[in-house]
């Protein structure tokens, strides 16, 4: 007699033969089950693509190493070549197997010059726990503020920027490893990069736990070459003309989602940074730690979580790129092009925009001396109009305040309160001259002293430029008819003198009210070729959700402070009546202050 057919009884036998056939593909050894004196074998590229399997001895586990609940397992690599050149940057994420079964992947560094090849391994349970759909992210804070007090000063931009305080490194968010314990670090391979970059961004790069190894750029991969455990992954951070990729080992594959390194590159969750093969060059042996020399070849997908326990990619996602195109424009009237692109993340793109512009200006010309820039870019925004900027440097650090200056724009603009900023591409125009053009404000004067409201005056102002003859500069000015009568005050002075003046009065307490307030601001931020002149009343004025109200009755003036909050206005102790600019074709430097009376 045929028994009827259940579907639901077939669907029982299927996953009942199904289960145990994927666990079959790679079993798991899980933390509680690993003991001292068990060996196994590690798999990682020693030289190529060509994966190789290397020694390991079980030496047992440290309670609570990684945080609360996680342990990481100790373990003596056993391999010949490991005697020579110990745990090797760039091994982060090689998987290690015991009978067979993984285990975990390779991650911790132990001590400096260690006589033995003796390192931490990240189990693998806490590695499966990360998924394309975690949403948290962890602060971004310390990264941002240890970059941002390193620029070179911005005065045109200081308002804005938040107040940062030179850190005596740069901080890493980090676990809080037992002494002698860290993770193993990850080389950041760059390519097309000036000697003198390298070594200027090289302590910094250290202290967030990458290797600086100046390196060639992308190249084909080979056709046999497997994204399996054991091989080279490349995380790049910028790519094309200039290429930055950090450097690690695959630890899982699981149909297309990739686990590697075992630890985290910056800890900083959520992100999407495009997913490469790697080939390894070269080992350097090094007492202080070895590195793996290695270059990228082709895009896989993206790196999607970068947490504690390790980083996820997807295989056949392609990440979010910002374009970048340079255009400079030498001396003898040559010129040269550059492209690449960036990662679009709000943290690492204005800091790697810093330094792959500083790197374009350097690699072209000579690396340091004098030399005055004069800049054309365009900040292409998806949704919104585009932000326009023009400025001028000039002196010994003219490069350095070029790429600080584009980058905090860029920060601020990509980085704002108010709403998500997609950036299509970015485009700067750089003229370079091999010299400097400073000049510096000696006199002012005008030809009146005194002038009725609606009145016009003329303005001189003499210019002494750096090895050059005076200049004399003039502006006629024509006074408002509702000028308020008594004496005015004018500040004729360089972008800096006007911006301190500002924050003295404002302080660190102003913010843009909304987001095309805040591209209004930085398409008209102050250039460094320009003669300001302003005319101040000493009546108080209040700064209002970022809108300045000038010269208001007293009356009115208190009624607004009691109804508003401290955020919300800031009382200032004048009123701007008028600004004025002299453009000049030199980098301005110095103030002077005039009065003027009025009288009706």
């Amino acid at each position: 007699m045929l028994k009827r057919f259940n579907p639901c009884m077939v669907g029982v036998v299927l996953l009942l033969i199904i289960v145990p056939l994927l666990k079959a593909q790679q079993p798991i050894l899980p933390l509680k089950d690993v003991k001292p004196g068990m060996k196994g074998v590690g798999k990682v590229v020693f030289q190529g693509v060509k994966v190789e399997e290397f020694g390991v001895e079980i030496i047992g586990t440290l309670p609570n190493a990684l945080g609360p609940q996680m342990d990481i397992i100790l373990a003596r690599l056993t391999d010949e070549r490991m005697k020579y050149t110990g745990v090797i940057s760039g091994m982060s994420g090689s998987p290690v197997y015991i009978d067979g079964k993984l285990a975990g992947a390779l991650s911790i560094r132990l001590g400096a010059m260690s006589k033995e090849a003796i390192a931490g391994i990240t189990p693998i349970e806490y590695m499966l726990e990360l998924s394309p759909s975690i949403l948290s992210q962890t602060s971004r804070q310390d990264l941002l503020h240890s970059w941002l007090a390193r620029l070179p000063r911005l005065p045109a931009l200081e308002l804005l920027l938040p107040a940062t305080t030179p850190p005596s490194s740069a901080s890493r968010p980090s676990v809080a490893l037992p002494a002698g314990l860290r993770p193993i670090e990850t080389p950041l391979v760059l390519g097309g990069f000036s000697p003198k970059i390298v070594k200027s961004f090289q302590p910094w790069l250290r202290e967030l736990g990458f290797t600086a190894v100046q390196g060639g750029g992308s190249e084909e991969g080979e056709q046999d070459s497997l994204f399996e455990p054991g091989a080279i992954i490349a995380v790049q951070l910028i790519r094309g003309d200039i290429n930055v990729a950090a450097t690690g080992t695959v630890t899982y594959r699981q149909k297309d989602n990739i686990l590697a390194f075992g630890h985290y590159l910056l800890q900083i969750g959520n992100i999407e940074f495009p997913m490469t093969k790697g080939r390894v060059l070269s080992i350097l042996p090094d007492s202080l730690g070895s590195t793996m020399l290695t270059t990228s070849t082709e895009l896989v997908g993206s790196i999607v979580q970068d947490r504690i326990a390790g980083v996820l990619g997807i295989v056949g996602k392609r990440p979010r790129m910002i374009p970048v195109e340079v255009e400079m424009k030498s001396d003898d009237n040559k010129i040269r092009s550059y492209h690449y692109e960036l990662i679009s993340d709000r943290t690492l793109a204005p800091v790697l925009l810093n330094i792959a512009l500083l790197n374009t200006i350097y690699a072209p010309e000579k690396a340091g001396g004098e030399s005055t820039l004069r800049l054309r870019a365009k900040i292409e925004l998806k949704e919104n109009p585009p932000i326009n900027i023009t400025n001028f440097f000039s002196g010994n650090d003219a490069p350095e305040r070029l790429s600080g200056t584009v980058a905090a724009m860029f920060y601020l603009l990509y980085d704002n309160q108010f709403q998500p900023v997609d950036v299509n591409r970015i485009a700067l125009s750089i003229d370079y001259q091999n010299q400097r053009r400073l000049a510096t404000i000696e006199r002012a004067w005008f030809d009146k002293e005194e002038l009725t409201p609606g009145g016009r005056v003329n303005l001189h102002v003499a210019l002494k430029p750096y090895r050059e003859k005076e200049v004399v500069e003039s502006l006629s000015l024509r006074l408002p008819p509702s000028i308020p009568e008594g004496e005015l005050e004018i500040l004729i002075g360089d972008a800096a003198t006007m911006s301190q003046q500002e924050r003295e009065a404002i302080g660190q307490r102003f913010l843009p009210r909304n987001f095309s307030h805040l591209v209004r601001l930085l398409s008209n931020a102050r250039t460094y070729n320009t003669i300001y002149v302003r005319f101040t009343h000493p009546r108080e004025s209040l700064l209002v959700k970022g809108q300045f109200l000038p010269a208001i009755p007293p009356s009115l003036s208190q009624v607004m402070k009691e109804r508003q909050s401290a955020e919300d206005q800031i009382p200032i102790g004048y009123t701007v009546l008028s600004e004025e600019r002299i453009q000049t074709d030199y980098f301005i430097a110095g103030e002077k202050r005039l009065t003027l009376k009025v009288k009706r």
